[in-house]
């Protein structure tokens, strides 16, 4: 079984991936610890991460996987989970712009990442655009064992809720 937490930059993906997997031991790939171990801020140093990131999502493997879930990551990624033939299930995290802002500036930014020249806003404007729901359940629609769950992620509380819809999607996965 395949997790996937995608949504914005500041949206709590590892929050919700690390509270969910306290409850199951899943492998936890997340692009930015192979941007870590990786990257070195260039161009080529995010293709060797995303390629290792690639390389780590093995099938038939219990695993949670964490990215933006846009762009030519999220491409490369449900192209490569097209081969599987296992439960996916795809959390997409909503939170508005200023509440993302907020939970970054509080943030020690340490991925070295080759496109921080974009202005923050302008990015979270853009991926918010790409997270629609219905778009990308479409463009998905080829996974056949796929699950989309959209879900806000605005307040303290809703990480409590969100966690125990993601643990009852597993139990009956």
């Amino acid at each position: 079984m395949k997790i996937i937490i995608s949504g914005n930059i500041g949206s709590g993906k590892t929050t919700i991936l690390k509270r969910v997997n306290q409850h199951f031991q899943y492998d936890e790939i997340i692009i930015d610890d192979f941007r870590v171990k990786y990257g070195d801020e260039s161009l080529d140093g995010e293709f060797l991460a995303r390629d290792n990131f690639y390389l780590a999502i093995k099938s038939d493997k219990n695993q949670f996987i964490e990215c933006t879930g846009v762009g030519s990551v999220a491409e490369k990624l449900f192209e490569h989970l097209k081969n599987f033939n296992e439960p996916i299930i795809l959390l997409i995290l909503s939170v508005t712009k200023e509440a993302c802002l907020k939970r970054i500036e509080k943030r020690d930014w340490k991925i070295p990442f080759p496109f921080k020249k974009e202005p923050l806003y302008e990015k979270l404007s853009r991926i918010e655009k790409s997270l629609d729901i219905e778009t990308i359940t479409k463009e998905l629609s080829y996974l056949e064992k796929l699950i989309v769950v959209s879900k806000k992620n605005e307040h303290l509380n809703d990480i409590d809720s969100i966690t125990n819809q993601i643990l009852s999607l597993i139990k009956q996965a």
